[in-house]
């Protein structure tokens, strides 16, 4: 362990001695990407009741990382061994979803061990019933079996599974008449929290949680905490949720420069140290520059004298030997970004009159009314399953509304072939499609563009760095579906396409969600500038995002109940205040 006047609260991670009762080991773990090492001989332990905040830049390699601790993804090197029959809980931060259950019974999938388990006991039961060895050691074995599993299977709880569903489903936000509704009627938000449902209600050893507040609301979230805060297990959590981190977690693991660096401490007194560490680490670059500046200075001012060629050579040596100092870049600083007003024909490119969209008797939509003027900028915001996502669903196409009209201009929707909608509209969602292939191929497909346009796009996403660090460049392979990327790469590519595109509607639906606050600013002040021009409307993930924005538009239980400008709504209305205080906290 480095010695140093932080003590024991930080360690860069190099070896590490197993004495303690972990569950995990990380052991001299490497991944490297296109020659590129993300992490770099990383080793750490996750120890029984830890209680982990994974943080980072994006790209740094979080997701990565739970990934390969929830056995999804392999090392390049090293290894990660756990205690024997060790049980994970992992969520990421998208899944792909099964229709056709309703919620209760898709929660209920959290118990397949146990009906597993009941099933046995049935099993054993009939085979008891059909011996009449009575005398006999087999059959003795086998009531002392038939015994255990009915003992185990009384522990586990099996009378309590309705309640148990019930509770965590309710303290997710659902309410009871919603256990009944099949999967589908529910927006990805509503979805996502089934799925996290399921982790909590499997009880694991171990919870790995990518992201799990995105889609929650504050009393969701406060339930969250409270749940994960008395729970036996270890949890290990990626989120930018500072509030939340600071709730759950008492250690941080930073993975910066392909290194972990392990602090005891919650998240606010991390930054902290880390603002200390960063100091420390460019006083140490500038003593060092200094000494390399001094040495090619002696180098250059004596190579051609024989006298000092020893004393040269020696100097060389020592430059080439030397390990360099990289500082790590900065999230310090705060962006506020303002988008100057398009200018706007007036024209209406888009109408949507008396929308009503319902699944049975469950009604999601009800009269939307929207007038979208060429070149506005609009951001829709609303707690999850308000009726955004399905909004953005039927003006693209994807879904059919039972009541109401669209039309893009003077055309209704209904008339227009979707080819030819989907050549005038770009769609980024949180589940961005990436595919197999190239950095290149996911960037312009088959489109002719020069490599000084594609670098040039990249850098406008803030993703110079991952054709930068690659030997292979534009033409490195991503893996299948992306698997080499971070959530937020991922995103930030999609992001880039928008450079070799020329839509008249843009559209992004929580497409930033897997970004870190800056990043997110940087990258939607590139896009809004490129799209000055075009009609824009988005799903807001973190609202002051959109402060910059022409028009708010406010969703809740299927309405629009309010919209105006960021400063408007902020000070006029109370609901848009609750979501900005919830989203700040």
């Amino acid at each position: 362990m480095t010695k140093n006047r932080f003590g024991d609260f930080f360690h860069p991670i190099f070896a590490v001695d197993l004495v303690y009762d972990f569950m995990i080991s990380v052991n001299n773990v490497s991944v490297v990407f296109g020659g590129f090492y993300l992490l770099d001989s990383v080793s750490f332990l996750i120890n029984k009741k830890d209680r982990i905040g994974l943080t980072g830049r994006n790209g740094a390699g979080k997701s990565t990382t739970l990934k390969m601790l929830a056995g999804l993804q392999m090392p390049s090197e090293g290894n990660i061994s756990m205690a024997s029959d060790i049980k994970i809980g992992y969520l990421p931060q998208t899944k792909v979803y099964t229709d056709g259950n309703t919620v209760r019974k898709e929660t209920e999938k959290a118990f397949a061990d146990l009906f597993a388990l009941k099933d046995e006991v049935e099993r054993l039961n009939l085979e008891l019933a059909g011996r009449e060895d009575y005398e006999s050691e087999a059959y003795m074995k086998l009531l002392d079996k038939i015994h255990e599993k009915t003992e185990l299977l009384a522990i586990r709880g099996e009378n309590n599974i309705d309640r148990e569903v019930e509770v965590v489903l309710k303290g997710l936000g659902f309410k009871p008449e919603d256990l009944d509704r099949n999967c589908e009627e529910f927006s990805g938000g509503w979805r996502m929290r089934i799925e996290l449902a399921k982790i909590l209600l499997a009880r694991p050893d171990i919870f790995l949680l990518d992201e799990p507040t995105n889609h929650l609301d504050i009393e969701s979230i406060s339930w969250l905490e409270s749940f994960l805060q008395t729970y036996s297990g270890a949890v290990v959590l990626v989120s930018h949720d500072r509030a939340f981190l600071d709730n759950v977690t008492t250690r941080t693991l930073e993975i910066s420069l392909g290194k972990v660096y392990d602090y005891k401490v919650a998240y606010s007194q991390f930054e902290q140290l880390h603002k200390e560490r960063i100091e420390q680490q460019m006083r140490a670059y500038q003593n060092q520059q200094k000494q390399i500046k001094d040495t090619e200075d002696f180098i250059e001012r004596f190579r051609y004298k024989a006298t000092k060629s020893v004393q040269v050579q020696s100097r060389i040596k020592q430059l080439e030997k030397l390990e360099r100092i990289e500082v790590e870049e900065e999230d310090m600083a705060r962006i506020t970004v303002r988008f100057q007003p398009a200018v706007r024909s007036g024209e209406i490119v888009l109408t949507g009159k008396e929308l009503t969209k319902a699944y049975g008797d469950h009604v999601v939509l009800k009269g939307i009314q929207l007038d979208i003027k060429r070149g506005e900028k609009i951001a829709f915001v609303g707690e999850s399953g308000s009726g955004k996502s399905t909004v953005i669903k039927i003006l693209l196409g994807l879904l059919k509304y039972n009541q109401g009209e669209i039309c893009l201009g003077d055309m209704k929707l209904s008339g227009i072939c979707l080819n030819n909608l989907y050549d005038k509209v770009s769609y980024i969602s949180q589940d961005v499609p990436v595919f197999d292939g190239t950095i290149k191929e996911n960037l312009v497909f088959e489109k002719n563009v020069s490599e000084e346009q594609m670098l040039d796009a990249l850098s406008e996403v803030q993703l110079s760095h991952l054709v930068e660090n690659l030997a292979e460049g534009l033409n490195t392979e991503i893996g299948e579906k992306g698997t080499c990327l971070s959530g937020g790469e991922k995103q930030r590519l999609a992001f880039a396409r928008l450079w070799f595109e020329n839509p008249e509607l843009v559209i992004l639906d929580e497409a930033t969600s897997a970004m870190d606050n800056l990043t997110e600013e940087i990258v939607m002040k590139s896009v809004m500038q490129k799209m000055k021009d075009k009609t824009v409307i988005t799903i807001a993930h973190r609202l002051n995002s959109i402060a910059g924005f022409d028009r708010i538009i406010l969703f809740r239980e299927g309405k629009i109940v309010g919209q105006g400008t960021f400063e408007e709504l902020l000070h006029t209305d109370s609901y848009f205040k609750e979501l900005y205080n919830a989203n700040v906290q």
